[in-house]
């Protein structure tokens, strides 16, 4: 039986004494002669391990915490310090580590000591702390047992052969551990810690030298690692914790950790005194350590924000320097899985219709590219691949968001399909994230570069805007974001887009343009003045609309106007149309210096010149400019044609809703205008029509007339015709006459109703009868948009105009079965293209349209939303066409205009026509008798 004396406080000598009396005398009555003989040892082998360091007294309260648990244990707290001094590596599995009393440790399998580290062996505890990352093992009896007042310290191998040995007596009890100095090669007797000058006054230093340097054979590099949750997603918060460890012998000061913010994340919070340069991706984070112990190990942390739509997060740009350690240490790249986030391009999807309408979406990203009184347009800030999806979506909000262009965000709404106007109007829906939450993720981030129009981009389709669906293309049809107009603008829904070197197609109306990208170079057909001329079959899905939502006061632009200058926007959809929504004031307009146009063609001599011209809602009410600039017109870019078909007269209030059909007033101002203008006398025919019963402005009453020259031609007046009075040819020993003249077309008939009636009149000139009809059909008002999703558009107003061509035919008809070579010339503003069926109808086998005589691209009359058509027209006989030498020009004076300028007073450009009426000459041979 062994009985132990521990340390006893306060100490005294009486009871020092007894207890070592009573401990000397229980061994020698107890040992036996094997155990009294002692370990064996070879004599005069070198230890392999140094005995370096024993701490059999730890400082009382934390200041004893030798094993760095956090806890001041006396048991604990002792350990053991040895050195392999051997030149090699040592294997001491199996090795026991004993004091005076018996075996306290034995050291476990795997143990080997490097030549030159150290191991340390505590009294138990979780030993945590650098310790010069010498090995650390406790003891496996639970304790060590060293007496404060004197113990020995035995290391035996595993044949139970001492290594090596040490007894210390009363100098192990001062608070402090007993070392050899200098370490390892120090003599006995161990020296107290503290009475050492290069210990600064540390009071042990187990594993790493006394003068806080770390043993040579331990030291294995500085080094830095990261650490971080395997998986994230969008919008969560990934916590980076980096460790540095000190791997070399010396102490390190003046550390520097330094970490770099992720691509595809934006900097949430840094903890442990770290600073940051910014927030966005690439921004620098550093801690500042004034010291690392060898062996230690430093932790710090920071947090950021997953915000790209991306598969994984990697770090790669983080690692450590140390003033007296010159080398930056790098750290192995760590990375985080980024669970399938929710993006903008999978809410659109490839199609027109976002495959997750009505769901409730979270944490979706975005970079805010434009900001406007109901919402902001986001994008995408890592797009995916497919062209087809677009990378940018509008988030509705009626209320204001507390955002800027350029911050980052996450969005939660409900995914919703918009329709501008209505559904019922059969546009294309725009994708939407309604009732929205954002939270700012960062600030100032710059915005996704834009998708270039054109050459060195995406070319829009220059002639199909679909040619695969019949019927509603949110719901069928395939999408093809390369081929199909239509489906190539849904495909960039959202996003900024890049229109380089336009070229202004339709004049500034409504605070919106049209233009072609590279100068029209890619553009169909245009024409030599710069429009952009509709064909069969082309619609021209090349127009790009530039529209004023974003950036009030657009520039008022005319035809061949031009930009040198980019013009960025975000591309939406609104009333029949995609459109861009510059994002910031236009670059300068560059003039084409456009002039109006004069016409060769005139009237003079047996040269008759008709022409039909749209005074769009004339009434007094217009005041003196637009007479006089029509007069100018009439007389200066016309040439006082004889006969002019004039539409859009409206009565003397104009849209006054009374009972007043009269237009006396406006006639009269337009008369004097025109001599004003230095042009001759004319003249005017009308039948005033019903009130409100001929459609157009509400109280305006339009009509279509004849304005005339009785100095070249001679309005043949017969009966007085009512609005209601239906004209009919009669025929008569000199040919057809009409049964009045003026007289109206079968007002009565279902094809005028809410209409404008045609007017027909005879003529006399040079001798012969003319007839002129002069026509204003229905208007294009209820048709489908081309852009819109009824693929091919429903043009259902046509149906109308077919039916009222049906019937002016038929009247022509009735003047050319009583004559087939009669003079017959039909006019006006017949709402129709050339090749339309209205056109078709009207022309039967009766009629040649003169404008299909011109050049495709000088076939227009008017210019609508960029696409300029020919909706006037003159139609003349086969004897006419056959024998008259018809010549036509379309005198391009206001369609190609803009409301500012001075060129333009009305919306459509005159056309003009010329007939020879020469008498005709017969060759008289004489009779020869043979």
């Amino acid at each position: 039986m062994t009985i132990r004396i521990r340390k006893v406080a306060p100490k005294c000598v009486s009871t020092l004494a007894i207890a070592l009396f009573l401990t000397a005398g229980l061994l020698t009555l107890l040992r036996s002669p094997a155990a009294q003989a002692g370990p064996l040892q070879v004599p005069g082998t070198p230890s392999p391990l140094v005995i370096n360091e024993i701490l059999a007294d730890p400082p009382i309260d934390i200041s004893g915490d030798a094993n760095g648990d956090g806890v001041r244990d006396a048991e604990q707290d002792e350990f053991v310090e040895l050195v392999n001094a051997s030149g090699s590596d040592v294997d001491i599995s199996g090795w026991t580590l004993s004091d005076a009393v018996g075996p306290r440790h034995v050291f476990p399998a795997g143990t080997v000591v490097k030549d030159g580290c150290a191991i340390v062996i505590f009294g138990g505890g979780v030993p945590t702390g650098p310790f010069g990352d010498s090995l650390v093992q406790t003891a496996s009896s639970g304790l060590l047992g060293l007496n404060n007042s004197g113990d020995s310290v035995t290391l035996l191998d595993g044949s139970a052969m001492t290594v090596t040995t040490y007894a210390y007596g009363s100098e192990g009890g001062n608070n402090q551990s007993i070392t050899r100095f200098p370490d390892v090669t120090g003599p006995e007797p161990l020296v107290a810690h503290s009475t050492i000058t290069d210990a600064n006054g540390a009071l042990f230093s187990p594993g790493i030298r006394v003068n806080g340097f770390g043993f040579d054979g331990c030291a294995t590099a500085l080094a830095v690692s990261k650490s971080a949750i395997p998986s994230a997603t969008v919008g969560s918060r990934l916590v980076y914790t980096l460790s540095v460890h000190n791997g070399l012998a010396q102490p390190l000061t003046d550390v520097v950790i330094s970490d770099t913010v992720p691509s595809h994340t934006v900097l949430a919070g840094v903890e442990d005194g770290g600073q940051s340069s910014g927030v966005k991706p690439g921004s620098v984070v550093t801690w500042s350590v004034p010291s690392v112990r060898p062996g230690e190990d430093i932790q710090v942390r920071l947090a950021v924000t997953v915000a790209g739509t991306v598969s994984a997060v990697v770090n790669s740009g983080y690692g450590v320097f140390a003033g007296d350690f010159p080398t930056f240490t790098a750290g192995t790249p760590i990375t985080t899985l980024v669970a399938a986030p929710l993006s903008i391009h999978d809410i659109q999807g490839a199609a027109h219709l976002s495959p997750m309408v009505g769901q409730s979406v979270s944490q979706v990203p975005g970079i805010v590219t434009a900001v406007r009184s109901n919402g902001i347009y986001v994008q995408e800030p890592n797009p995916d691949q497919d062209i087809a999806t677009a990378e940018g979506i509008f988030v509705y909000s009626p209320g204001s968001f507390n955002v800027n262009v350029g911050d980052l965000v996450l969005i939660n709404g409900t995914v919703t399909e918009f329709y501008s106007g209505g559904e019922s109007r059969n546009g294309v829906a725009t994708t939407e994230l309604t009732s929205p939450t954002v939270h700012i993720l960062s600030t100032g981030n710059a915005l996704p570069q834009p998708v270039i129009l054109g050459t060195g981009g995406r070319m829009p389709p220059d002639q199909v805007i679909d040619d695969d669906m019949a019927g509603n293309v949110e719901t069928g049809g395939s999408f093809d974001a390369q081929t199909d107009g239509i489906d190539f603008y849904e495909s960039l829904e959202g996003m900024l887009v890049q229109v380089n070197n336009a070229q202004v197609v339709g004049p500034t109306r409504f605070g919106e343009f049209q233009v072609v990208a590279d100068g029209g170079a890619n553009a169909n057909v245009l024409s030599s003045r710069g429009a952009l001329v509709i064909r069969p079959g082309d619609f021209n899905p090349e127009r790009i609309f530039i529209d004023d939502t974003l950036v009030s006061k657009e520039p008022n632009v005319d035809v061949g106007d031009f930009f040198t200058q980019p013009i960025t926007g975000v591309v939406d959809y609104g009333f029949g149309n995609y459109k861009v929504f510059n994002t910031m004031p236009l670059p300068p307009v560059v003039p084409g210096n456009l002039i109006s146009e004069t016409t060769p063609l005139t009237g003079a001599g047996q040269r008759l010149s008709v022409a039909t011209f749209n005074m769009e809602n004339l009434d007094p009410g217009d005041g003196p400019d637009k007479f006089n600039g029509l007069a100018v017109q009439i007389v200066h870019n016309l040439g006082n044609p004889d006969i002019i078909g004039l539409e859009e007269v409206q009565d003397n209030n104009g849209p006054v809703n009374d009972t007043i059909v009269d237009a006396s007033q406006t006639y009269s101002m337009l008369l004097a205008a025109i001599q004003g203008a230095g042009g001759p006398v004319y003249d005017y025919r009308e039948i005033a029509p019903e009130d409100g019963a001929d459609g157009g402005e509400p109280g305006g009453n339009i009509r279509v007339a004849f304005l005339f020259r009785p100095d070249r031609v001679t309005f043949v007046d017969r009966g007085s015709a009512g609005p209601t009075d239906a004209v009919t040819v009669t025929n008569t020993i000199s040919g057809p006459v009409l049964s009045a003249s003026p007289g109206r077309i079968d007002p009565t008939n279902s094809a005028w109703s809410r209409s404008r009636k045609p007017l027909a009149g005879e003529f006399l000139f040079q001798g012969e009868t003319i007839f002129v009809i002069v026509n204003h059909f229905n208007s294009k008002g209820s048709d489908d948009p081309l852009f819109g999703r009824i693929q091919p558009p429903n043009f259902n107003s046509q149906n109308k105009r077919t039916e009222q061509a049906r019937v002016v035919n038929n009247f022509v008809k009735a003047i050319l079965a009583i004559d087939p070579a009669a003079n017959v010339i039909v006019v006006g503003d017949l709402n129709e293209y050339y090749f339309a069926p209205p056109l078709t109808t009207l022309k039967g086998n009766e009629l040649t349209d003169l404008v299909e005589s011109l050049p495709v691209n000088e076939r227009y009359t008017f210019v609508y939303q960029g696409n300029a058509q020919t909706l006037d027209h003159i139609l003349v006989s086969p004897n006419l066409k056959s024998r008259h030498l018809p010549a036509v020009d379309i005198v391009h004076v206001n369609a190609e205009f803009n409301v500012t300028t001075g060129h333009r007073y009305t919306d459509h450009d005159p056309v003009v026509a010329t007939l020879e009426f020469a008498p005709l000459t017969f060759l008289y041979l004489p009779y020869i008798t043979r």
